[in-house]
């Protein structure tokens, strides 16, 4: 389950970093990346409290790797193919199936618990 979570995560941040430097006019100072991160996260309780600066880094290394943000000194900027995935939705749409992923393995898990007390009930009360 906390794979399921993870990849959620690193989706999630992909299309914040993005979203981040379309709405900075294309570009941001790395100074300002963690505290944009936290104010945009603050709404959404799955992703708030797992994301760390780590995370944020590696996920801002990807996206540099495919060619979709560079780094110029102390200014990260967005890319054209950046722009094209962000009208494309192509990680918006990875993002929300990684979450629903997420959330139908928890649910599964939670009908596994509550399907194996069922039985160990009936059992009882077989024997009982």
């Amino acid at each position: 389950m906390n794979d399921a979570l993870a990849i959620y995560r690193d989706y999630y941040l992909q299309v914040l970093i993005l979203e981040i430097l379309a709405t900075h006019n294309g570009k941001i100072v790395i100074d300002n990346l963690l505290p944009e991160t936290i104010k945009r996260t603050r709404r959404n309780l799955t992703a708030r409290w797992s994301i760390t600066v780590p995370d944020l880094l590696a996920q801002t290394r990807f996206l540099h790797s495919l060619g979709l943000i560079k780094v110029e000194g102390e200014m990260i900027i967005i890319e054209e193919r950046g722009i094209e995935a962000l009208r494309n939705g192509t990680f918006q749409n990875m993002a929300s199936t990684a979450f629903f992923n997420h959330k139908t393995l928890s649910t599964a898990t939670l009908a596994l618990y509550v399907s194996i007390a069922a039985a160990a009930f009936a059992l009882l009360a077989l024997f009982a």
